[in-house]
């Protein structure tokens, strides 16, 4: 995992050299979502509103899928207190989501527009892994080896990346979040994640 921190840099380095020459920093998208109006902001708790997982070239949907199998695994190794097992499933999904990261990064520095396209399918991201993080929390004594906080610290890196994006694009990250009941950042910040505090994200809902 420390090798993979530490390439992460390099990686991202990597990425930034693939922006289109065409890309402008005063791109700006032609719609932008009033969070504050009802009749205009993203219903993310409707069932009916379903995300476009693919946004840009950026799939969401591969991400999502192996955070979903992951989930059930790894509750089965906590429970078993199989520490090494655990750690293993929660260490697998590093790669799918810094690779996300780093799509996301290039596609949303070429067009600002994919972020305002994509907040549906952020809110996901972070409504599945909410699952994980309440897998970490239910089992401390599983998780609190300095391998599993250091694939914490990695994990909160990659997250506070993206928001990081959204943000430069001119999200409202707050305002996006404040329509979801079902991500709780009090959570995350309890079990070692400390990009809530930087973007604001306090208590539960």
């Amino acid at each position: 995992m420390l090798f993979k921190y530490l390439m992460a840099p390099i990686a991202l380095a990597a990425s930034v050299a693939c922006y289109p020459p065409s890309y402008g920093g005063d791109q700006s998208p032609s719609t932008r979502p009033d969070y504050n109006n009802p009749s205009t902001r993203p219903d993310y708790n409707n069932p009916s509103t379903r995300p476009d997982y693919n946004n840009n070239g950026v799939d969401f949907s591969g991400c999502l899928d192996k955070i979903r199998q992951v989930k059930g695994p790894l509750v089965a190794s906590c429970q078993r207190q199989s520490i090494r097992d655990a750690n293993s499933k929660l260490d697998g999904l590093y790669e799918p989501i810094h690779s996300l990261s780093t799509k996301l990064h290039v596609s949303i520095r070429s067009d600002s527009s994919v972020a305002f396209k994509s907040t549906r399918s952020l809110v996901s991201l972070f409504n599945n892994f909410q699952g994980i993080v309440d897998t970490i929390g239910k089992y401390p004594r599983v998780f609190r080896r300095s391998e599993a906080q250091e694939t914490i610290f990695e994990f909160n890196s990659q997250f506070e990346a993206i928001l990081n994006d959204y943000s430069s694009a001119g999200v409202n990250v707050q305002q996006v979040f404040s329509q979801s009941t079902n991500v709780r950042f009090e959570s995350w910040q309890q079990v070692g994640f400390t990009f809530p505090e930087k973007f604001g994200f306090y208590g539960d809902k």
